[in-house]
This record gives structure tokens, sequence and C-alpha cells, in this order.
């Protein structure tokens, strides 16, 4: 009798597993699929550089590094944004990645620090990891949320080696 009780208590953790993990993969999936258009968007300007441009028509955005960027060392972020046909921005990250080479999670978010009327000011800072292998070919992936839209644009970076 000790067996068959054990056997059936197992059994049903097995199927709670099972349940739970249908639940969680379902919850998953719809928090993904909330933005119906992901539109993405290179560019050559380098931001370190000069006032990158990017948008849409729903909104307009420039785009600023600081000047000098190195490993480890803190740099600011600014996006200026302008929006068109009542389209809110909800929120800016900027993602920092390499091509071909896995360099984990580096996303940081923007805070909206000054907003009159559709125009508004988001900043943040911002710190690159060191690349082992010494590359310096980084790119930034900047994420506009609007409603249910996403907008990626994504540009090029002049890193200093330290």
């Amino acid at each position: 009798m000790k067996d068959f009780t054990k056997y059936v208590l197992l059994g049903a953790v097995f199927v709670l597993l099972i349940f739970l993990f249908i639940f969680e993969s379902k919850t998953g999936s719809e928090n993904i699929n909330d933005l119906s258009e992901i539109i993405t968007q290179q560019s050559t300007c380098i931001p370190q550089q000069h006032v990158c441009k990017a948008g849409s028509d729903k909104f307009t955005a420039e785009i600023k590094f600081d000047n000098n960027i190195s490993y480890l060392k803190p740099f600011n972020i600014t996006v200026k944004t302008q929006e068109k046909e009542n389209q809110y921005i909800k929120s800016i990250h900027i993602n920092f990645k390499m091509k071909s080479m896995d360099m984990g999670v580096n996303r940081f978010n923007l805070s909206n620090k000054e907003r009159v009327g559709k125009n508004t000011s988001w900043e943040g800072n911002a710190l690159l990891p060191v690349c082992v292998t010494g590359r310096v070919d980084w790119f930034s992936e900047v994420e506009i949320v609007t409603g249910n839209q996403k907008y990626i644009f994504s540009f090029p970076m002049d890193v200093k080696k330290n």
C-alpha cells in the first residue's frame, strides 16, 4: 500500500509540474506577442560623433552618446523624441552588442527626464564590459516602444581601447 501511495503522489506532482510548465509557456508567449510589429532600421551614423536621427511616421528621435567611450567607464546617453499623430512613447532601452560574439546582456533603460508637449528628453548611463579578445566593434540598438509597436534603430559605435 505504501508503494501505491508513493506512486500516486509522484504522479500527481508530475502532472502538476507539466501543468505549470504549460501555463508558464503560454503566459510568456502572450507577453512577447503584445507588440504587434517590430520595425528595425540600421544606420551608419555614429552617436558619439554626431546627433543621429531615427524615426518613423509616428515619431522622430535624436540619439547622442558621450564622445569618448572606453571599456568599464560610464558614459551618458541622450535621446530626444518628438511624437506625431498622438503617438505615446512608453519606454526607451539601449542594447549594446557585437556581431558574432556573445557579450552577455548589456541593456540599459533610459529615464524620461523632461516632457514638453510632444517633445521628450530621455537620459541614461551605460557601461561596456571588456572584450577579452580586444575587439571594439560594438553596435547599439536603440529600442523605442510605443503603444503596441517596437522600433529598433541600430548604430555602429566608436569604442576606445584603454
